[in-house]
C-alpha cells in the first residue's frame, strides 16, 4: 500500500502546469467517519488522485494523523490505468492497497485493514468515482480533481476488537 502512496506524492511533486484549480490533484474537501470498533469523523483533506505515464498506474490516497485519542486513518488504493469515474474495489482486477485505521502505540496499538493485492486480500472496500476531472499534466503523468466515495470494513488485524466500518466522502 505505500509503494501507491509514496508514487501519489512523487507524481503530485513532479507534475507542473497551469490550472484554475488552486491545488491540482487534492480534493477541494474530504471527510472519513468510522463507526463500530472506533468511531469518530475526521476531516482528510486532501484526498489526491494521481496517474503515473511511466507504468500506467493511478492511485488514490488520503491520510489523517493519529493525535491525542484520535486514530491514524490510511488510505492508498492503486489501480492500472487512468483513473475515470467507476468503481474501484478489492475485487477488481487491477486494484490493490487499501485502508489501515491505527489506534494506540507500541504495544497497545490496534490495528484495522482493508486490503488488496498480491499478498492477499482482508476486509473489504469500494471506492466509487463519481467524476474525474481537471487533468494536469506534467513530465511523467496526470493529477486529477476526484470526487467520490470510499467505503470499507475493516475486521482487526490485532487484538480481539470489533471490526471498523469507515465512510469517506471527497
Amino acid at each position: 500500500m505505500n509503494r501507491y502512496f509514496l508514487a501519489a506524492v512523487a507524481a503530485l511533486a513532479a507534475c507542473g502546469g497551469t490550472s484554475a484549480l488552486t491545488n491540482p490533484g487534492q480534493s477541494s474537501s474530504c471527510s472519513v467517519t468510522l463507526s463500530g470498533g472506533v468511531t469518530g469523523t475526521f476531516d482528510c483533506k486532501p484526498a489526491t488522485t494521481v496517474w503515473s505515464s511511466t507504468d500506467n498506474q493511478s492511485g488514490f490516497t488520503f491520510s489523517v494523523p493519529q493525535t491525542g485519542s484520535g486514530p491514524q486513518i490510511t488510505v492508498a488504493v492503486g489501480m492500472t490505468g487512468e483513473p475515470h469515474s467507476g468503481t474501484y474495489s478489492n475485487s477488481t482486477a487491477g486494484v490493490s492497497g487499501g485502508a489501515t485505521v491505527q489506534t494506540g502505540s507500541g504495544s497497545t496499538a490496534q490495528y484495522w485493514f482493508a486490503t488488496a493485492g498480491s499478498g492477499g486480500s482482508q476486509g473489504t472496500f469500494s471506492l466509487v468515482f463519481s467524476s474525474v476531472s481537471n487533468a494536469v499534466t506534467g513530465a511523467s503523468g496526470k493529477v486529477y480533481q476526484g470526487e467520490g466515495t470510499l467505503d470499507a470494513t475493516m475486521p482487526a488485524a490485532t487484538g480481539s476488537g470489533a471490526a471498523v466500518t469507515l465512510h469517506a466522502t471527497f
